[in-house]
């Protein structure tokens, strides 16, 4: 089978879409087909022969926005794509971005080559905080007319609008990731995501101040960048924070892993997920996690098994449960121990390029 992915990241300009496609890659090049990816105009992502780029040269922080290069560079997608479809041959366009999936619907129509699209944030359903977005992407389903539709938050499943729609889980590559050593002499949380306010770091960092206030002993590194990584920065400062928290920047293969290794507990107070792999990454590490009740949680996480799920923009309610875990040891064991055999018997990529090669079958035979 010859195999298209249209994505808006590829490594090393990295997101969630990027780690997806590039693991897909790696499977279904396993199993013996041929992967091509179609992607941005970014120096970060890496040249390669299976690789096309398209439009002006951009930054990977200005992808997730709909500015003036993104809209010139999806015009000059609409305009190339027919030839590029023409000259790859697909059997399947597998896209990674609903606007690039809309700009590339009549010419996959045109070629007679099934095309799906892949939500990796679950904003088909979700009450998320910008309507006009959710209201955008669902305008550009209708018209896109998409052969499937593939999400990561089963929550979705419930808006029976679309019958085309099927969930699949995110996943990891399992093998990367080792046990963390816990050896800290001072309890270490992670957090890994998006700098931004949606992934909640201002309850985050309110509640660490908090537990200084009350001079509660532990340590805080935050991985990840975004538009907003020099106002929590400055944040950080102002409450006289920095020897409690760490800001670090991102942080890629051996050097997040390592990260994931040296830390005792993970923390995502995010105020909208669809189905974060950073908190896979955290199960694959044996790492307790203390979650938000947002997006897919509720469906794939069970409260004091896997994970310690707490209500979104509760500064007091992660406080309590960071104090939770700091103080009970045998309940930071169990919680990763359980996670890490969630992940196992689950989300590994494997697992899921299985459930999405079958898709792959369904809309070809139809």
């Amino acid at each position: 089978m010859r195999i298209l992915h249209v994505t808006k990241k590829y490594p090393n300009a990295l997101g969630g879409d990027a780690i997806v496609v590039q693991n897909l890659e790696k499977q279904q090049t396993k199993n013996g087909h041929k992967v091509f990816i179609l992607t941005t105009n970014c120096d970060e992502i890496l040249n390669k022969n299976n690789l096309i780029k398209f439009g002006l040269k951009d930054t990977p922080s200005n992808l997730d926005k709909i500015g003036f290069k993104r809209i010139i560079s999806l015009i000059i997608l609409r305009l190339k794509i027919s030839k590029i479809l023409r000259e790859i041959k697909p059997d399947v366009v597998h896209c990674h971005s609903v606007d690039m999936g809309y700009v590339m619907s009549k010419a996959c129509k045109k070629c007679n080559v099934p095309l799906i699209n892949h939500f990796h944030t679950g904003l088909i359903s979700i009450k998320n905080t910008d309507k006009r977005r959710a209201n955008l992407e669902r305008y550009l389903i209708r018209k896109s007319r998409f052969n499937k539709i593939i999400t990561v938050n089963p929550n979705d499943l419930d808006y029976n609008k679309y019958s085309n729609l099927t969930f699949i889980p995110n996943a990891i590559d399992l093998n990367k990731f080792k046990e963390a050593n816990h050896k800290n002499k001072v309890l270490t949380f992670l957090f890994v995501g998006r700098i931004d306010k949606l992934k909640g770091l201002t309850y985050l960092i309110e509640a660490v101040n908090l537990l200084d206030k009350d001079k509660i002993n532990f340590k805080l590194n935050i991985i990840g960048d975004g538009d907003d990584f020099y106002f929590y920065k400055d944040r950080i400062e102002d409450y006289g924070l920095n020897t409690k928290i760490g800001i670090l920047g991102s942080k890629f293969g051996d050097d997040l892993i390592n990260y994931y290794k040296s830390s005792d507990a993970f923390i995502l107070p995010s105020l909208d997920e669809g189905f974060p792999v950073s908190m896979l990454e955290a199960w694959a590490s044996k790492l307790p996690v203390i979650i938000t009740n947002v997006g897919a949680v509720s469906k794939v996480c069970t409260n004091n098994k896997d994970a310690l799920i707490i209500p979104p923009k509760n500064s007091k309610a992660i406080a309590d449960t960071m104090i939770k875990l700091i103080e009970d040891k045998s309940l930071r064991d169990k919680l990763g121990k359980n996670g890490r055999k969630l992940v196992e018997q689950k989300y590994t990529w494997e697992k899921v390029n299985n459930q999405i090669e079958k898709i792959y079958q369904q809309v070809l035979k139809k």
